[in-house]
């Protein structure tokens, strides 16, 4: 409700509002300009879509495992792809020129269909820009 209200504001009375958050997910449709503040500097700035073209090409496979993958197994999986393995967690991140490839493999390789639970793809977000021009998540 309080972003409609700000939207509108903005939209019929010409208003610039300044809002500061940590919650970049949640003011993502709203802004027309982002600032990255780290340490009392500004780090970047731009256009939502001037910031996503920094991280454009990268996509997020995140795959939510049934049990845990013994180190091996998940060298033998994974270890092709630039990944992160969270426990029950594996992130796999690709180009969107490979996602078709790397969505292939995994859905005919028979050895991770037993430990496969949910798949999600994920294009990056203003939260993802964040963490890869600041180096790491705000909490």
């Amino acid at each position: 409700m309080f972003w409609k209200f700000l939207k509108k504001l903005q939209k019929y009375h010409g208003t610039s509002i300044l809002l500061i958050t940590h919650n970049v997910a949640e003011v993502e449709e709203i802004v027309d300009r982002v600032i990255l503040l780290g340490e009392g500097r500004v780090i970047d700035e731009g256009t939502p879509d001037s910031l996503y073209k920094k991280v454009k090409d990268e996509v997020r496979i995140e795959i939510e495992l049934k049990k845990e993958l013994e180190k091996q197994e998940e060298e033998n999986l994974f270890g092709q792809y630039n990944y992160k393995n969270n426990g029950l967690n594996v992130y796999i991140y690709t180009s969107e020129i490979e996602l078709i490839n790397c969505v292939t493999y995994i859905f005919n390789c028979k050895s991770l269909s037993e430990y496969m639970k949910n798949f999600t793809i994920i294009r990056p977000s203003l939260e993802d820009v964040d963490i890869k021009i600041m180096g790491a998540k705000i909490f």
